[in-house]
């Protein structure tokens, strides 16, 4: 075999390695699954007379061989946050994780990162409310 096959075919076996592992979670045992992501974010403290402050879409489409990462910065001016929901609208089911960077319950502001599995986007309806 030349150089140029062999490389081919290590090249190939690390990408069915990796599609293995993204699949499974794991290298080990296919059998025993991986943890879930945090697929929806939901943090409120309602209170009575809150509205929508912000609802909007996030996606930004997947990237070979690699996560993709989003942040949304949302900011209310004067009104304060008493939720945030973030819901994953992927039909696969595979999501993004979620996290609250900056802001978030009782400030003016909120900023979401969002980290994608390996290989997918992020598709996600966010809603912020308060007063």
């Amino acid at each position: 075999m030349t150089k140029t096959a062999l490389c081919l075919l290590a090249c190939l076996a690390a990408v069915c390695a990796t599609a293995d592992l993204q699949a499974t979670g794991t290298t080990e045992d296919p059998s025993s699954p991986s943890p879930p992501l945090e697929r929806d974010l939901d943090e409120c403290r309602p209170v009575a007379g809150d509205t929508e402050l912000y609802a909007g879409v996030v996606e930004k489409p997947y990237q070979l061989l690699q996560k993709v990462t989003a942040d949304l910065m949302v900011n209310t001016g004067t009104a304060v946050v008493h939720c945030v929901r973030a819901t994953n609208t992927n039909p696969d089911g595979h999501a993004a994780r979620v996290t609250v960077s900056a802001g978030g319950l009782g400030s003016s502001s909120v900023t979401l990162h969002f980290e994608s599995e390996w290989m997918r986007g992020i598709y996600y309806n966010v809603t912020v409310t308060g007063q």
